[in-house]
């Protein structure tokens, strides 16, 4: 064999080993777009369904603010009712029972609604820390009132103490009758 011969040789057989090698890649090229397309379909998929659930939490929360709003003034309703009808006195222990549940359910609601914002968790801890800021709302009125009370108590006291000892003295120095005439037409201090 001449030398033109082999490189001739030489060079047919470089060509068809890298026909060979084209073919090789050529086929890998096929795998990865196949791959890659699937890889989108995937994506396209992922991206559709979490749409679908983002829409299905803002639903639910917006079902949770409307139950707990609903609760809150069903529990308000039973508390004049239970005032209004049945005579029950807002300082007694179903008074305050009544308040405080209305004050939890309104916090909760409220709250729900305004941690919504940060999804379902946030609505959760939204309801939580309003109906905290709801019983602490009604107890706060429940202790106006009764300082309110213990201040009226008190005028009443005064007002009771100073007649006594107003009878009393008239009574020493013998005009008792002048002290009941007085104070009947005049109101004590």
């Amino acid at each position: 064999m001449s030398i033109e011969e082999a490189v001739v040789a030489f060079v047919v057989s470089g060509a068809g080993q890298a026909t060979a090698e084209a073919g090789r890649v050529e086929v890998s090229l096929g795998n990865v777009d196949k791959a890659g397309r699937a890889a989108t379909a995937s994506a396209d998929g992922l991206a559709r369904s979490a749409v679908a659930a983002t829409a299905e939490v803002k639903k639910l929360q917006g079902q949770i603010s409307t139950a707990l709003g609903k609760l809150a003034g069903l529990a308000s309703l039973a508390k004049r009712t239970a005032e209004n009808t049945f005579g029950v006195s807002p300082d007694s222990a179903s008074g305050r029972f009544f308040e405080n549940s209305a004050g939890i359910l309104s916090g909760a609601a409220n709250g729900a609604q305004l941690g919504a914002t940060g999804g379902p968790v946030g609505a959760g801890v939204g309801a939580i820390v309003g109906g905290v800021l709801g019983l602490t709302n009604a107890v706060g009125e429940q202790t106006k009132r009764a300082e309110q009370a213990a201040k009226k108590f008190d005028r009443e006291a005064d007002k009771e103490q100073i007649k006594t000892v107003s009878d009393a003295i008239l009574r020493e120095i013998g005009l008792s009758k002048l002290g009941s005439t007085v104070y009947s037409s005049r109101q004590t201090p």
